[in-house]
């Protein structure tokens, strides 16, 4: 899969959970594993450039999620 075309899976999928459900991670890892195939790897290494680019952030409520960073 395409890198462009799996950070906006990832990117669609943390939008559409917003006010519902945060992810972590793992779960962001597993859920892109099962449903569309992608590596571990692959998907750490998109999303670390959604994190470097500030599209999404990690916040820290008893645990690591990641989130769409608050507009200000």
């Amino acid at each position: 899969m395409d890198r462009e075309e799996l950070k906006k899976i990832i990117y669609e999928l943390v939008e559409k959970s917003m006010g519902k459900k945060l992810y972590k991670p793992g779960d962001l890892f597993k859920k892109l594993e099962k449903e569309h195939g992608v590596s571990k790897a692959e998907a750490k290494a998109a999303l670390r450039e959604l994190m470097d680019a500030g599209t999404l952030i990690y916040s820290y409520k008893g645990g690591s999620y990641v989130e769409i960073p608050p507009k200000e």
